[in-house]
């Protein structure tokens, strides 16, 4: 019996480990097929300029893809699409074959593609979080006690852990936060100088937010070119840049005016 046993050992090892299945193992979806695809789901004959087709997650999703195109002549943002491999049943259990069975095909609508941030973005980005997240304590905190915490250099101490886990000291350009509060604390005003080391806002700017919110006076009004605040639950200055051109969205045909009217698209899941 001793003897059998590295010759049963080489018989279940003699297929070697299993191999994962992975994006390779597909057909590739070419440029002119996901064109035509795009073509035929906005429903009406538009130029179709396919910038890549890349593979999602190609280990955990080797039957997905995704694809950027441009619209030359509709003036739209880059927009990405998903496909997905569609399986064609029944297979047979036995059976192998050389290539999957089935086709790709359009598995989402069309969105925006955002590019890539530039560092300052992403700093601004990071300072909006986290105001985000030290006014979701503070108003937690309001809600406890029917007024907002004081302000100064403890704000840390009240809100630390009941309302946040971490207070971030400084913002990304390594300028600390500003909070303040009127003299009643039923408002609140948070900002970040953003780039710039001090604040260009006037002092009576902060205390009448603070102490009033958001009135008539103030509502709308754009806080400063390197400004980002926040006030009762509104940021005063959205300062993230939005993509240039329009976006294409099911419904919306860049190639027909809406004075013609437009025929529905078809979505991912029609014929």
């Amino acid at each position: 019996m001793r003897r059998a046993l590295p010759v049963l050992a080489l018989v279940l090892g003699a297929e070697g480990p299993l191999a994962a299945q992975t994006a390779d193992d597909f057909p590739p979806l070419t440029r002119d097929f996901a064109a035509a695809a795009i073509q035929k789901a906005i429903g009406c004959p538009v130029d179709v300029l396919v910038l890549s087709v890349e593979a999602d997650e190609p280990d955990e999703k080797p039957a997905s893809r995704t694809v950027v195109f441009r619209l030359p002549e509709s003036g739209t943002a880059d927009l990405g699409v998903g496909f997905d491999w569609e399986w064609q049943f029944p297979i047979e259990v036995e059976s192998e074959w050389s290539e999957p069975p089935g086709a790709w095909r359009m598995a989402s609508a069309a969105s925006p593609v955002r590019p890539l941030d530039s560092d300052e973005t992403r700093k601004v980005r990071q300072a909006v979080s986290e105001m985000r997240t030290i006014a979701t304590a503070v108003e937690a905190f309001g809600v406890d006690y029917e007024l907002y915490p004081l302000a100064g250099a403890g704000l840390w101490k009240r809100l630390v852990p009941t309302y946040i886990r971490r207070f971030p000291p400084k913002d990304p350009w390594g300028n600390a936060y500003r909070y303040e509060t009127g003299p009643k604390r039923d408002h609140y005003v948070l900002s970040s100088s953003g780039g710039e080391a001090f604040s260009r806002l006037p002092e009576s700017y902060f205390r009448e937010v603070a102490a009033t919110g958001l009135g008539p006076a103030l509502s709308g009004r754009p806080a400063g070119p390197s400004e980002i605040v926040y006030s009762d639950g509104v940021f005063l200055l959205t300062p993230l840049p939005e993509a240039d051109g329009k976006s294409f969205l099911p419904g919306v045909h860049p190639c027909v005016s809406a004075a013609r009217g437009a025929p529905e698209a078809a979505g991912p899941d029609d014929e």
